[in-house]
């Protein structure tokens, strides 16, 4: 769910991506593997899963930010963005799908 989020146009790419994996060989690549353990650990960060997902809207936010879509990340409740989680999301997007 979180490429749908915030990468939308990426997740669609992959989505064909897999719809070309299952009608030409219906067997999953390990390039294939190895993207879905990037993508939950890029939404596992940006979701802040390890702090119940208080932190999500500002995990999204900055993503967004990122993209050029928003000009911060300014959440109506302060404090939103957890301790670590801006860190693991800065982690988590700098090699991969943006």
């Amino acid at each position: 769910m979180g490429h749908w989020a915030v990468w939308t146009r990426r997740a669609v790419d992959l989505l064909d991506q897999c719809h070309a994996v299952a009608h030409e060989t219906g067997a999953v690549s390990r390039d294939l593997l190895q993207k879905s353990a990037e993508i939950t650990d890029c939404n596992a960060a940006f979701f802040d899963a390890a702090h119940q997902f208080a932190g999500c809207i500002a995990g999204l936010h900055e993503v967004l930010r990122r993209q050029g879509l928003l000009e911060g990340i300014w959440c109506w409740i302060p404090g939103d963005a957890q301790p670590g989680s801006k860190k693991r999301s800065a982690e988590c997007l700098r090699p991969i799908l943006i």
